[in-house]
């Protein structure tokens, strides 16, 4: 078994390599169990024709997620440089489905996942949220003082079934901090960044490419006919 660690906008990856032993989830969890991450992607041996690899999620409280974006970017990051695919775009599998892999003319890869689905806003505890699934739950609440750690937190506790996106936008610039759900507050959060570019271009109609300022680094969503794009700094930890 292959361990790799990684990083993207902060948002501590690891990359398990379980394809040549066939590893259980189980005794994966255990092996790294003494690590500090937020997510851990396993790459298993049930690929599917015409992809790539598959891989499963899991949050470092060991419950499974259906899907990681910044921790998809990574994989595909580790992909692309073991298997020197350098003119293709290629595909990778999760619970959540198909994530397109492409390289952009300034030779960045961008992950692509289906479009949001956003659904009509509701109120929480006297808040605002407008409920997106990016394949995972989301909610993204727009907040006047992302510093207010106490109200954010103990919001975020009240609904752990959720992943919390809180965000500050002024004209283009989005300011966010997130609480993902098996993990707590992360330093980004991949999917997330989708759900607020979703939110954002609907009720703001900020404009493509939407750039996302999280604590750990910034995340750029771009879009096409059929897919978001997430493109950012993803890095292996040596």
């Amino acid at each position: 078994m292959k361990i790799e660690h990684w990083s993207c906008a902060g948002n501590k990856i690891l990359i398990i390599d379980g394809r040549s032993e066939n590893i259980a989830p189980e005794v994966m969890l255990f092996r790294v169990q003494n690590l500090y991450f937020d997510q851990a992607l396993l790459i298993d041996a049930s690929k599917q024709a015409n992809t790539v690899a598959h891989y499963r999620i899991f949050n470092c409280d060991g419950s499974e997620a259906e899907q990681c974006g910044n921790g998809a970017l990574c994989l595909a990051h580790y992909l692309w440089d073991e298997m020197e695919i350098m003119t293709r775009p290629f595909t990778l599998t999760c619970v959540a489905g198909e994530v397109l892999v492409r390289e952009t003319n300034e030779h960045q890869l961008q992950i692509g996942l289906t479009a949001p689905t956003l659904k009509p806003a509701i109120n929480v505890d006297g808040l605002t949220v407008y409920p997106v699934s990016v394949g995972n739950p989301h909610w993204v609440i727009p907040c006047d003082d992302l510093n207010d750690t106490a109200r954010l937190q103990a919001f975020a506790e009240n609904h752990l079934d959720q992943n919390i996106e809180f965000i500050q936008q002024r004209e283009n610039h989005i300011k966010a901090r997130v609480f993902e759900r098996g993990a707590g507050e992360t330093q980004a959060c991949g999917s997330g960044s989708l759900a607020i570019a979703a939110v954002s271009h609907q009720q703001y109609q900020t404009r493509w490419p939407i750039e996302i300022k999280f604590p750990g680094g910034t995340l750029s969503i771009s879009v096409d006919e059929t897919h978001y794009f997430l493109q950012a700094n993803a890095k292996r930890i040596d």
